[in-house]
């Protein structure tokens, strides 16, 4: 624990007095926690840590952008962030393993968030606020797909992941109550602009007392999806 306290506080310069900020709170919530709660949190603590020093490796312009929108941070939003970092990190290290060019995307150019060999990659995450005593998933995950879809460079040779890890694994949600996953998705699908969407679950379990980390993603994609983007979303990032 004091390692990871090191990090966020020492090398990353996170105030560790500031009890406002969504990782101070995560850290010092850990106490409180059952033990299994404790381990699982510090796993996404040290995930994320690892998650920004593999993008340091590559290119530490992109590692003082994210750093700096974690550091400035002072709300729920902050875990969209990490989902991107997590992102970021995955599509770095399969782009380097494949030989394939990843650049960064420039907003000021209304570019996505990535782009592999010229195809855009823009992640978007459905979560629920700290204070929503009524969760609804299915307009959490409608509104965050509009959202994206509405930005100037949605196009079919996009791609856009949706990481629906809370709203999947929530426990207090009556999910009864709502349209199902199926039903969602196909009402996206009608005013869907992008080439894919990538609808991304992850979930931490325990093994034989060993954490796991499982991960699922359901791609929809478009019937007029660039070929080449299709191509490589399924040999690739989908593999």
């Amino acid at each position: 624990m004091e390692k990871i306290k090191i990090y966020f506080g020492n090398l990353l310069g996170i105030n560790l007095n500031d009890s406002n900020h969504p990782i101070v709170q995560e850290i010092n919530s850990i106490d409180n926690a059952s033990n299994q709660e404790q381990e699982i949190k510090k796993h996404q603590l040290r995930t994320l840590g690892v998650n920004l020093f593999d993008i340091k490796k590559y290119d530490e312009i992109i590692f003082d952008y994210y750093l700096s929108r974690i550091k400035n941070n002072n709300d729920i939003s902050i875990y969209g962030h990490i989902a991107e970092i997590k992102q970021c990190a995955h599509f770095i290290s399969k782009a380097l393993e494949n030989q394939l060019d990843f650049r960064f995307g420039d907003p000021n150019k209304n570019e996505p968030d990535f782009l592999i060999n010229e195809h855009g990659i823009e992640i978007g995450s459905a979560r629920f606020s700290l204070d929503n005593k009524n969760p609804n998933p299915a307009k959490k995950l409608i509104r965050s797909f509009k959202k994206k879809n509405n930005n100037n460079y949605t196009n079919l040779n996009c791609a856009l992941i949706i990481d629906i890890s809370e709203i999947s694994n929530s426990r207090n949600v009556d999910y009864s109550k709502f349209p199902k996953f199926e039903e969602i998705k196909n009402e996206i699908n009608l005013s869907n602009d992008f080439g894919v969407i990538m609808y991304f679950v992850e979930k931490i379990v325990f093994v034989d007392n060993e954490i796991v980390t499982e991960g699922k993603i359901y791609p929809e994609f478009n019937n007029d999806c660039n070929e080449e983007l299709k191509e490589l979303m399924k040999s690739i990032f989908l593999k």
